[in-house]
């Protein structure tokens, strides 16, 4: 690409700042400063990926997974408010999905642990283990309150926690991984995902970027499932007490948050 072409590629965030000035929608301001804030931060992480690139260091490499699933946890906790250790459950969670899917990724021989091959793969899978962990701790808060009746006449009957929520964690479960599932229903009928595309933009042979783009979207299914059966599993408990009954402090607080 041409530095001319790039430069001409503003056009498209001007467009769109006139189509909200158009509609009155009043975000002429937010997206001119987050084009600004994408193009510094981009620029700056290509800079930086191209000197831990060129360094081929695994304990660099090994740092920069850290901080990046650090900055994930962090990220995605914000949906966890009210919930106890909200930031260690789930970037625990997120290092599990990454560890185990990268683990796979290196044991079959997909990749190699170079960082120009761990780093970009790992950002996919920390992106979409970070959007799985809002939709579980979303929807997890939910059906708490929703199905607080339920969870509390299975305690009567003498249920255990877990056992009285069963029906909250299915529908936890399956609110964070529908939407990977659905993604992979269309895949190469609707959508040309990013890395095929990228592949092909570069000279790959469209079958040969088949190939990484499948194995690319089987271990975000897998990321994805990991990262939301571990945040379920392991927030669960923060709405009972040591004695296995209801806070229901935490509840009426969600509850209020909502109204």
């Amino acid at each position: 690409m041409s530095n001319f072409a790039f430069i001409l590629s503003w056009s498209f965030i001007g467009l769109s700042i006139l189509i909200s000035n158009w509609q009155g929608l009043e975000m002429e301001k937010d997206i001119m400063i987050s084009a600004i804030r994408a193009f510094v931060q981009l620029f700056f992480t290509g800079y930086v990926l191209q000197f831990i690139f060129k360094a081929e260091s695994p304990y660099l490499t090994i740092g920069v997974l850290a901080i990046m699933t650090l900055i994930a946890g962090k990220d995605a906790s914000k949906r966890g408010k009210g919930i106890e250790n909200t930031f260690l459950i789930v970037t625990l969670s997120i290092a599990m999905g990454e560890i185990i899917t990268l683990g796979i990724l290196l044991l079959i021989g997909v990749i190699s642990f170079t960082p120009s091959e761990a780093i970009p793969l790992s950002g996919m899978i920390l992106g979409n283990s970070m959007v799985a962990a809002s939709l579980a701790l979303d929807r997890l808060k939910g059906s708490m309150n929703q199905r607080k009746a339920e969870v509390e006449a299975l305690l009567a009957l003498g249920a255990s926690p877990r056992q009285a929520v069963t029906n909250v964690l299915k529908e936890t479960l399956k609110a964070a991984i529908i939407p990977t599932v659905d993604r992979l229903k269309t895949m190469g009928i609707v959508s040309l995902p990013g890395m095929m595309s990228g592949l092909i933009l570069a000279g790959q042979d469209p079958t040969n970027a088949v190939k990484y783009q499948i194995v690319v979207m089987f271990m975000l299914t897998l990321t994805v499932s990991v990262t939301s059966c571990s945040i379920a599993l392991l927030s669960y408990r923060s709405y009972f007490t040591d004695y296995q009954g209801l806070k229901y402090q935490a509840l009426n607080s969600e509850t209020k948050k909502a109204q």
